[in-house]
């Protein structure tokens, strides 16, 4: 029987993000995730978060919850966050609640991530468009 010393390995968690996922549940996502069709992947955060990010945080109630930075405050610690099927911008989100980055989605089957039109349209013109969603989700 080989045995491996785990001490040697400890680095490796700082070198290679682990990558989680999680079926998403609720509908504040929509439209660009569905409840219970799509999937996210997300890691722990290694940079700067930014706007149009999609982020998962423990709100102070210990609920779970994925929705996207609608902005960053000046103190780069705390955030304003949205869900994309939302008209209300929850505020005030602090970095020790974010402990997830999301890096990739599962969205109809296809996978999704930077670089794909529709991962750009929602991080960058959909975050935009918040005094509009009034109108155009129905």
């Amino acid at each position: 029987m080989q045995t491996t010393d785990v001490y040697k390995y400890q680095h490796v968690k700082k070198e290679v993000p682990v990558e989680h996922f999680i079926r998403i549940t609720g509908s504040s996502m929509a439209p660009f995730l569905c409840h219970e069709r799509d999937f996210a992947w997300y890691v722990e955060p290694d940079r700067r978060l930014y706007k149009g990010d999609i982020i998962f945080y423990r709100r102070d109630n210990g609920r779970r919850v994925l929705h996207r930075i609608a902005r960053v405050h000046e103190d780069k610690q705390t955030y304003d966050l949205i869900g994309d099927g939302q008209t209300e911008i929850e505020t005030g989100i602090r970095q020790d609640q974010v402990f997830g980055l999301v890096t990739r989605v599962a969205r109809k089957g296809r996978s999704l991530g930077p670089g794909n039109f529709w991962w750009w349209w929602f991080r960058v013109v959909w975050i935009r468009m918040i005094p509009l969603r009034k109108y155009l989700i129905r």
